[in-house]
C-alpha cells in the first residue's frame, strides 16, 4: 500500500525565465500533478486559494537576464511569497545548460539570497542533470546534447552554449562555475558515491550537508535520478517535521520549505521518487496537442538548432515576421515596431498562414551584432 499524499503543496518554484518555468510546469503536469504557474508575483490571497487546489505552484520570472543588484532588490520578495505556499520544497529553477555569469543571471547570488530567505541550516541541494533532456552531470561536470540528434558534449565545448552571446559557458565543472559567482563552499555527491550506496554513502552526504553551502548531486541515469529525488524528499520531510515539532500544535505560520537550486532535473528527480511513493496518483501521461490549421510562433533564440527550425518552417510556408530588435529596445520606436509586428502577424493569420515571429536566425545573424552595438552605445 502506498504512502498517503500530503495535504499541503509538494513544491513551489520560481523560474528564472518564462520558458524554463513552463518546462518545470510541464514535468509536473505530465505526471498528473496539478500545477499553477503565475506570470507575475501573486498576492497573499491568491497564494492561499491556490495552495488548497494545486500540488505545485510556480512563478515565472526574468532573473536569468538580470544583474545581482536586481536580484538583491526583487528575489527576497519572491522567496517570501513562495514560502507562503506551505510546500515541502522550494526550487529556484534555472536552465539545464546552467549558463550564467557573475554579472548576468548570477545563480550563485540567487542561491545565496535563497539560503538567507529560507534560513538554510544545511547545504542547499543543486540538481542539473536531466537524462530526459539529454543533460548529464558526472563528477561535477555538465554534459549536454549538441542538438536534436547530436552528440553529447561537455558544456564548455557545446557549439551553442560555449559561444552564447550573453552568458557563454567556459567551465564545465559546476562547482567552479558557481564559485566564480559567489563565495560558496560547494560539495559534490558524485556518481561513485551514489553507486556505493549503504551507510558510507549516507555518511558522506551528511558530512557534505553539514560542511558546505551547496551540494551538487550527479545525475547520469534513471537510477541516480530517482535516488536523488528520494534523498531530497527525505531531507525536505525531515526539515518539515522538525519545524512542526518546534512550533507545536499552535502552528500559525507555514513551515519553511527546503530550498533547492537547479534545472527541471529537480522536478524529474522528485517525480521519479513520488511515483514510487504514490503510484496510484503520480504517473507519466503522454500528452499531445491536437492538430490545428494555424499557429503563431515566437522565437528569441539564437541557437543553430533554432535557426534550422526557422529555416524549415519558412520553407514550409510559415509567414516570415522578422523582429527589428533595436527598434523594440529604442523607446522612440518601440510602440511603432510592436504595432507593425502585431499587424503583420494578424494579417498572416487572416490569410490562413502561421506567423513565425523571430529576433534572429542563428548565432551568426547580423541582427545580434547590431543589437549588441546598440546596447553598448546606450549603456543598457
Amino acid at each position: 500500500m502506498s504512502a498517503a499524499l500530503p495535504q499541503h503543496p509538494l513544491l513551489a518554484f520560481y523560474g528564472d525565465d518564462f520558458t524554463g518555468s513552463t518546462d518545470a510546469m510541464e514535468v509536473l503536469a505530465a505526471n498528473k500533478l496539478p500545477t499553477l504557474l503565475f506570470l507575475r508575483q501573486p498576492t497573499e490571497t491568491e497564494i492561499t486559494v491556490a495552495s488548497k487546489r494545486f500540488a505545485a505552484i510556480g512563478i515565472a520570472g526574468i532573473s536569468r537576464a538580470q544583474s545581482p543588484t536586481w536580484m538583491d532588490e526583487h528575489l527576497p520578495a519572491v522567496y517570501a511569497a513562495l514560502q507562503q505556499v506551505g510546500a515541502s520544497v522550494c526550487h529556484y529553477k534555472v536552465c539545464s545548460t546552467f549558463d550564467s555569469s557573475p554579472t548576468t543571471g548570477n545563480i550563485g547570488r540567487a542561491l545565496t539570497l535563497g539560503r538567507t530567505a529560507f534560513d538554510a541550516q544545511i547545504a542547499t541541494p543543486v540538481v542539473v542533470g536531466a537524462p530526459q533532456m539529454r543533460r548529464y552531470t558526472c563528477f561535477g561536470h555538465l554534459f549536454a546534447s549538441s542538438g536534436a540528434d547530436g552528440d553529447v558534449v561537455r558544456i564548455d565545448r557545446h557549439p551553442t552554449m560555449s559561444a552564447h552571446p550573453a552568458t557563454p559557458m567556459n567551465e564545465s565543472d559546476l562547482r567552479l562555475h558557481l564559485s566564480s559567482q559567489a563565495a560558496l563552499r560547494i560539495g559534490l555527491l558524485d556518481t561513485a558515491a551514489q553507486q556505493s550506496g549503504g551507510n558510507d554513502s549516507d555518511q558522506q552526504l551528511n558530512e557534505l550537508l553539514e560542511n558546505h553551502d551547496a551540494v551538487l548531486f550527479d545525475v547520469m541515469d534513471s537510477h541516480s535520478q530517482a535516488r536523488t529525488g528520494e534523498l531530497i524528499w527525505l531531507l525536505a520531510e525531515k526539515h518539515r517535521i522538525q519545524q512542526i515539532q518546534l512550533q507545536g500544535q499552535q502552528q500559525t505560520q507555514p513551515t519553511i520549505p527546503l530550498f533547492c537550486v537547479g534545472s527541471s532535473g529537480i522536478q524529474y528527480a522528485l517525480v521519479a521518487h513520488w511515483a514510487q511513493l504514490w503510484p496510484e496518483l503520480v504517473e507519466q501521461q503522454y500528452l499531445s496537442a491536437e492538430s490545428v490549421d494555424r499557429i503563431a510562433v515566437v522565437s528569441g533564440s539564437c541557437s543553430p538548432v533554432t535557426a534550422e527550425q526557422i529555416t524549415t518552417a519558412l520553407t514550409d510556408g510559415f509567414a516570415d515576421v522578422r523582429v527589428d530588435t533595436v527598434a523594440l529596445l529604442n523607446e522612440l520606436t518601440r510602440d511603432t515596431e510592436r504595432a507593425r509586428i502585431k499587424r503583420v502577424a494578424i494579417s498572416a493569420l487572416d490569410k490562413g498562414m502561421s506567423p513565425l515571429i523571430y529576433s534572429a536566425c542563428g548565432p551568426d545573424d547580423t541582427e545580434i551584432t547590431r543589437l549588441l552595438a546598440f546596447i553598448d552605445e546606450h549603456r543598457l
